[in-house]
């Protein structure tokens, strides 16, 4: 492959310019280095991309508003570099005039990366992304979410009861996206935690889902055996906006602890809208559990911050040492791993609250956890408690597994 032209800020990637003064341009050919098999070439207003036989895509040129894919900002690049994230299966690539690129997978969903001043990478975000992010609503296989599967995936909380909440994530299953929101809340009387899981196949284009609710018992912290769920059962979501979501909730099995049925509206924990989560950061994100002590596990979501990595929150759904009691904790901190990709997260407890009820209950440090993925699919939590309470083990470790398939 060869290009010719301008090469002030390397369109040509012969290696031979710099990006601004000194750079060659040249109006003949120039052969491409590192690039032997591509079958689809496009060039943008200030970078180029090629996509290559074995479905990955390659791109030069400016990179500092994202557009390279790579990952980074940075200063540009004469010499290709592989985007991030798109390594098969890759149909078509087409650059954009102002600063951004568009992939189609095989399957039919769509990726894009670069700059999102206007909205331009459709993952119904503003801010530039550095690494490919899935346009909602062009799926195909169900690679993309919908714009009413993308609302409601997060973390969602009403203000006046504070330290109750629900946190929903979309999985796929097979062709199907299923929705999994797990409720973590208190007992009517306020005597103990409780929390529920609701589970359904999404309707990607409906802005009203009807779940299943479970809940499951027998448990014991961070210990076998794996507990089954049991429908007790359904909660109807409601998006009122792109923040606000009400839940009406129906109980069939009458039990002390919660009421027969009820309703809540909640509001969305978002963070900057103009700024978007980086392809380790949305690795993290998901539900993640151990089979051998299924029916408790963890729910990531991450939020980004005005400034630096973005804040990770961490509901931990389980139960006490003796089995006695549904316990839950949420563990949050900043996305910032250490030199041995070691993020270190702040153990929360909330107590005293009532079931959908005020007063908003505070969050007091109850020990330090320390999370290490080891593959894409699975990862170490290390715990500590801060106290000697008999209803937590004083301090552990837990091997997790994404529940589903990570959503680019």
């Amino acid at each position: 492959m060869s290009c010719w032209g301008s090469n002030f800020v390397r369109f040509i990637a012969d290696n031979l310019g710099g990006d601004g003064a000194g750079a060659i341009d040249s109006r003949v050919p120039v052969r491409v280095e590192g690039i032997d098999n591509a079958v689809l070439l496009s060039a943008g207003e200030r970078h180029t991309c090629a996509l290559i036989a074995t479905g990955r895509v390659r791109c030069w040129g400016l990179r500092g508003l994202g557009m390279l894919g790579d990952g980074s900002y940075g200063p540009g690049s004469s010499a290709p570099i592989d985007v991030v994230g798109i390594d098969d299966a890759v149909d078509l690539i087409q650059c954009g005039t102002s600063d951004f690129s568009c992939a189609l997978l095989s399957g039919g969903s769509v990726r894009c990366w670069g700059i999102n001043t206007h909205g331009q990478l459709g993952n119904g975000q503003f801010g530039y992304s550095t690494t490919p992010v899935a346009v909602v609503g062009l799926g195909g296989n169900g690679a993309g979410l919908s714009p009413n599967e993308a609302i409601l995936h997060g973390s969602w909380y009403d203000p006046a009861t504070s330290g109750q909440g629900t946190g929903f994530d979309i999985i796929r299953s097979g062709e199907q996206w299923v929705l999994f929101a797990t409720w973590y809340t208190y007992s009517l009387d306020g005597s103990e935690k409780l929390w529920f899981t609701l589970q359904g196949v999404s309707e990607p284009a409906a802005a009203t889902q009807t779940l299943d609710l479970f809940v499951t018992d027998d448990g014991v912290f961070n210990r076998p055996p794996a507990v089954s769920a049991r429908r007790v059962g359904s909660g109807t979501f409601r998006i009122l906006s792109p923040t606000q979501l009400r839940l009406d909730f129906n109980f069939d099995e009458a039990d002390p602890r919660w009421p027969a049925d009820g309703w809540m509206t909640l509001t969305k924990l978002a963070g900057n809208p103009g700024i978007a989560l980086n392809l380790q950061e949305r690795q993290l994100e998901g539900s993640w559990y151990n089979p051998v002590t299924s029916g408790q596990g963890l729910n990531i979501d991450l939020i980004t911050l005005d400034h630096g990595p973005a804040m990770v929150f961490m509901p931990w759904y389980t139960y006490s040492a003796d089995g006695s009691q549904r316990l839950w904790l949420t563990l949050q901190g900043r996305a910032e791993p250490d030199d041995e990709s070691v993020i270190t997260l702040d153990i929360l407890l909330n107590e005293n609250g009532r079931f959908n009820q005020p007063p908003a209950t505070p969050a007091e440090r109850f020990g330090l956890a320390r999370v290490r993925k080891t593959s894409l699919d699975t990862m170490q939590v290390a715990f500590e408690f801060d106290t000697d309470d008999p209803r937590w083990q004083r301090e552990g470790t837990m091997t997790l597994q994404r529940i589903g398939e990570f959503r680019p």
